[in-house]
């Protein structure tokens, strides 16, 4: 039998979310109503399905008051900066995640205080974990580098279906590296290779800036 997927696979294996997920992330902040329009959806369903998406932790809302009487009109955008309890939490939770594993696999050599690119990397690995890959994180060539390797990929034939899956992925993967003040920053994105799965590579924003 396979593994288990986790809740949020089952979230963004839906070709709606993921198109409402690259809206959002490739036009900023939007109402149900705009993004009914853009994805081509019932408000109703459109509704529902940033629901799914904020009980994930991908989205959040925000209500902005009129000027007029009338309920307060909701923005939905990525869920991308720690002012978000919902995000704090799941940045929280990755780290308690990340000591532990550390505790036990080499509990002589667990730094009382792990880097920032360090507790980047926690947050991105709980991410895809959570998400359903099974990825491995490795030094490439470039000292200043660093791959995340998806071999696979669960998302594979939702892929090649819709090609703003990839988009949406890569776009996560980033945003995940900003919830932590580190230099890491995902660079580039090699997708569905039938040999070699895929990888993302990760840059110190440094050496990016040096070779410019």
């Amino acid at each position: 039998m396979g593994r288990t997927l986790p809740e949020q696979y089952r979230v963004l294996a839906s070709p709606s979310r993921i198109e409402l997920l690259y809206a959002l992330q490739t036009r900023g902040s939007q109402s149900i109503e705009q993004l009914a329009e853009i994805c081509d959806l019932h408000t109703n369903t459109t509704r529902e399905h940033l629901h799914r998406l904020i009980d994930a932790g991908f989205v959040r809302s925000e209500s902005i008051r009129r000027a007029s009487r009338g309920r307060p009109r909701m923005l939905y955008s990525i869920a991308d900066t720690l002012a978000d309890s919902a995000t704090a939490q799941r940045v929280r939770d990755a780290y308690e995640r990340a000591d532990l594993v550390r505790s036990i696999v080499a509990p002589k050599s667990v730094s009382p205080q792990p880097s920032t690119s360090d507790r980047q990397l926690d947050v991105l690995e709980d991410q895809l974990d959570t998400c359903g890959f099974d990825a491995i994180v490795e030094r490439d060539d470039d000292p200043d580098a660093t791959r995340i390797t998806v071999h696979h990929c669960p998302y594979y034939d939702l892929a090649g279906r819709h090609p703003h899956v990839c988009d949406v992925h890569f776009g996560m993967l980033g945003t995940a590296l900003t919830l932590t003040d580190g230099p890491l920053e995902a660079s580039d994105l090699h997708a569905r290779d039938p040999e070699k799965g895929c990888w993302v590579t990760l840059t110190r924003r440094e050496h990016a800036r040096r070779i410019a």
